[in-house]
């Protein structure tokens, strides 16, 4: 008797394992299914993930070495160090005698999207500078994502500690609304701006990343963010079904006047706060504004918004380096004369983004070293 109902048990578990491989099966089916129906119907860009969080800022992955792909468009490499930047080479404490150091602050358009290690602006800005102005070496201290107060915070908490003697701030369009969306810095009476703690910082990135710690940590989800397109677009439908969601409340909230009144205050505030740091490290800041694809290849006939972002952040960012002593290079002027010249494309004319192709960065490069040899009177007496 009892061995008639062990064998019972017995296969009544095989049955059950048995539902749970069909289950199992049909799932994995599915998804393959539905991931080969991407790659043909929409087909989605796939790339290593490189941010990372460092004592509550956003910072980049050390030690990776990856790839990003858009199909029919571009793959390229990309690779960081140990010491979180963007390549593979590492730096001293110190540059060694007779170097110039230079390290440029940015979040996309520095890191490189869409670019080898070697097309970055930073890269080829070293290129460069080393032909006209002897040993240069440029740190490529850009992330993902970045918005002005985290540039500034990542070079206090750690760029600074690599003391470069000329620090590059590149800024962007949607640096103002990532600094509204982020908001790191506070500001006083005096129009002065003032950190988060760090105890504030790293609670405000538990508070915001809480749940990707725990969906990164899953095992094989890197591999298959790296190579499934499904999982990709997934990503992409929830992530700007999360930006969606924060602009409706900005809009709720009178955006255009949150962004005069807060967020172009903050821009101001942050650079002169950015420059204080750097002067106090005996370096040297430049600040630079690139635009974006649609200020140089948009539509002429559609209808204009009714806050011109760039032009906003332009005045403001000319303003504040005039009032700090800091040289300030807006591309936008360079930029329309070259798109005008009808040359190889500059920017990337993709779905996902507008970012700069590898000419783009070149031409990045080639204005801001032009630039720079106007500041840099005596390069030699600086070093």
């Amino acid at each position: 008797m009892k061995q008639s109902e062990d064998t019972g048990s017995l296969g009544r578990l095989g049955t059950f394992f048995a539902r749970v491989a069909i289950v199992l099966a049909s799932i994995v089916a599915t998804l393959l299914f539905c991931e080969m129906l991407v790659r043909v119907i929409a087909p989605t860009e796939t790339l290593t993930r490189f941010n990372d969080d460092y004592h509550g800022l956003k910072g980049v992955r050390p030690d990776i070495h990856g790839f990003h792909q858009i199909p029919d468009t571009f793959r390229k490499t990309y690779s960081t160090s140990a010491q979180r930047f963007r390549g593979s080479r590492m730096f001293s404490p110190e540059a060694p005698s007779g170097t110039l150091r230079i390290a440029v602050l940015g979040d996309s358009f520095t890191f490189g999207w869409g670019a080898d290690d070697d097309e970055t602006y930073p890269a080829v800005l070293e290129r460069i500078l080393g032909k006209t102005m002897g040993p240069v070496e440029i740190i490529n201290a850009g992330a993902l994502g970045d918005g002005t107060g985290d540039e500034a915070l990542w070079y206090d908490a750690w760029v600074s500690a690599f003391h470069p003697k000329l620090v590059i701030l590149t800024v962007v369009p949607n640096d103002t609304d990532d600094d509204l969306a982020r908001t790191l810095f506070t500001i006083d009476s005096k129009r002065e701006a003032h950190p988060l703690s760090p105890q504030q910082l790293q609670g405000y990135q538990q508070s915001q990343r809480g749940f990707a710690r725990i969906v990164q940590a899953i095992p094989g989800y890197e591999y298959l963010g790296e190579h499934s397109q499904l999982l990709s677009l997934f990503r992409r439908v929830v992530s700007l079904k999360i930006r969606t969601h924060r602009i409706s409340q900005w809009q709720q909230g009178q955006t255009i006047r949150a962004y005069k009144t807060v967020g172009l205050p903050l821009l101001g505030a942050e650079v002169a706060w950015l420059n204080k740091r750097v002067q106090q490290d005996g370096a040297k800041l430049v600040v630079t504004f690139v635009p974006f694809r649609d200020t140089i290849y948009g539509d002429p006939h559609a209808p204009k918004p009714a806050l011109d972002k760039p032009g906003e952040m332009i005045t403001v960012l000319t303003k504040v380096c005039a009032a700090e002593g800091i040289p300030f290079l807006d591309m936008t002027p360079e930029f329309h004369t070259e798109a005008a010249a009808d040359k190889l494309p500059l920017y990337y004319m993709t779905k996902y983004d507008s970012h700069p192709t590898p000419e783009g960065y070149r031409f990045m490069a080639e204005n801001l070293a032009s630039f720079l040899s106007q500041q840099l009177h005596q390069p030699q007496a600086q070093r």
